[in-house]
């Protein structure tokens, strides 16, 4: 069982400023530094959200699944985990790191094959709306046979879910497994099924291919997750949706599913 991030040191919380995205007159909500992730062991993360950021609506969470020939927990090596997961980090690297001006974040996600994190339990735009500023937030990724992966803010949990729309009407998908209703980030048969991965159902996941790559050998799963602030502009008419830079949460092991 994966240990409990730890408690949140003094310090670590972020204030947000306003600032340009490198097009004049066009604002941006400000990144959400890297000292805010103030715990991480590759199972659980943990974190304070800054309070006061202009134009806030709520934070958005990104996320892609990596299928993978290795059952490892050093989920810093990416490209031995699977080299598309290291092309994906490679190509939001400049994003993170402020060298790459972006204003359609979200666009960039989901062109990339990313998709938007949802909750079994409730609305994630509400959980993570205003009144998450503030707030300790923390995600899970416990290592339990069938423990859904949760998301916990100031003590409330909710079920991570997969997504099922990107964009209304152009990338619905229908993931599996589907377990009563629910989609759960579990590693599951039908996950590493790859005649499942299709852009009708396991749209969100990425297979394991290339030279030596045995398919019988592709058992484990892994995801990466981003995470950014979104809102609403009145600097010009109309209105403009604005973004923060997306910060890297991390990369965690599927729980298996036996």
């Amino acid at each position: 069982m994966a240990k409990r991030a730890a408690a949140l040191p003094a310090g670590v919380i972020c204030a947000l400023a306003l600032a340009s995205c490198g097009l004049e007159d066009v604002p941006y909500i400000g990144q959400l530094p890297e000292p805010w992730r103030s715990s991480f062991d590759g199972a659980d993360i943990s974190l304070h959200i800054a309070d006061g950021i202009a134009h806030f609506d709520n934070f958005a969470i990104f996320y892609r699944i990596y299928l993978s020939d290795r059952h490892i927990f050093d989920t810093a090596n990416r490209a031995l985990i699977n080299p598309t997961m290291q092309a994906d980090y490679n190509f939001f690297l400049p994003w993170t790191t402020g060298a790459t001006a972006g204003t359609d974040v979200m666009n960039a996600f989901i062109n990339r094959g990313f998709r938007r994190l949802a909750l079994e339990s409730a609305a994630i735009n509400d959980v993570l709306g205003s009144a998450s500023l503030g707030g300790a937030l923390a995600i899970f990724f416990e290592q339990i046979p069938y423990q859904p992966p949760r998301l916990e803010l100031d003590g409330a949990s909710h079920a991570l879910r997969r997504a099922q729309i990107a964009r209304p009407g152009i990338d619905d998908f229908n993931p599996l497994p589907n377990i009563n209703g629910a989609l759960p980030f579990l590693n599951h048969d039908q996950l590493l099924n790859p005649a499942n991965i299709t852009s009708t159902v396991n749209a969100d996941v990425v297979n394991r291919t290339g030279a030596g790559v045995s398919p019988g050998n592709v058992r484990s799963s892994y995801v990466m997750m981003y995470i950014f602030a979104e809102g609403l502009s009145f600097a010009s008419l109309p209105p403009a949706r604005v973004f923060s830079r997306p910060t890297f949460l991390g990369v965690f092991m599927l729980p298996p599913a036996l």
